[in-house]
């Protein structure tokens, strides 16, 4: 009997928070279950939300851009006026895909190597960088997957949790707690994703400040305007999504305590 007795009692303390309210008034108590009924349909919208912000900014949405200006007038004496420059080419970098960039970004470069041919040291410095970009690379494609993973087990977690409440098992706590770690993992891992997207930017926005000045050198050898710029474009969507995929994750985890508030 004392041992039937605390497993009723443990019983009691693991029904669902949204089932096992204190008794109040009707009011009172319609009101909590409309909040968590609200709460309910966030968490899984964020999740959504969490695994699309994934997708996207892995395989759709550029991850670099690195744009070619070339000068349009030889008339204009102010050497980096950006009147005196157009657009020339852009090239696009998927997260998925390093060689993709580097195909079409190689061509340009060695183009700038057959400008200052007397540079020796130019192609060295820009194979060390390529190679030192592809390893930052790598770092952040290693790390991707896990990313995916958690969100995908999330979502998988809250299907099964409606899963059982369909089936009238009302023992929600260890699907939500399980759920929670998954999201702590995520945005632990959107947190290094982020410094890795940051070296990758900071390692080529380096190779074109070193590409830029010897270009300038040469032309001030040759007694002309130098007649390329390149430029890295501001990452402004892909580190929008990256921030918003790392907010969703706290945000997620917020609402999940929320839900097991007893209060």
């Amino acid at each position: 009997m004392f041992i039937r007795g605390i497993t009723d009692r443990l019983d009691k303390t693991r029904l669902s928070r949204f089932a096992s309210h204190p008794s109040g008034s009707c009011g009172s108590r319609a009101t909590i279950y409309m909040h968590k009924a609200y709460l309910e349909q966030t968490i899984l919208i964020v999740n959504a939300i969490s695994l699309l912000v994934c997708l996207g900014s892995f395989a759709v949405v550029p991850f670099l851009e690195i744009q070619l200006f070339t000068r349009n007038s030889t008339g204009c004496k102010i050497e980096n006026d950006i009147r005196c420059f157009v657009l020339n080419t852009t090239v696009k970098w998927s997260a998925y895909s390093f060689s993709a960039g580097g195909y079409h970004l190689l061509p340009l470069l060695h183009h700038v190597i057959d400008y200052t041919e007397e540079n020796t040291s130019l192609p060295v410095m820009i194979s060390d960088a390529m190679k030192d970009l592809q390893m930052k690379w790598t770092k952040y494609q290693t790390i991707w997957p896990l990313d995916l993973i958690c969100c995908l087990n999330a979502l998988f977690l809250d299907f099964i949790r409606r899963f059982r409440r369909i089936k009238r098992l009302i023992y929600d706590s260890a699907p939500m707690f399980c759920m929670s770690l998954m999201l702590f993992a995520t945005a632990f891992i959107r947190a290094v994703e982020t410094f890795f997207y940051y070296n990758i930017l900071t390692g080529a926005s380096d190779l074109l400040n070193q590409v830029n000045s010897s270009v300038d050198i040469r032309a001030n050898e040759l007694d002309e305007l130098p007649p390329h710029r390149f430029t890295l474009a501001p990452p402004k969507l892909q580190f929008t999504l990256t921030i918003i995929g790392l907010f969703a994750s706290v945000l997620d985890i917020t609402l999940i305590l929320d839900y097991m508030d007893p209060v």
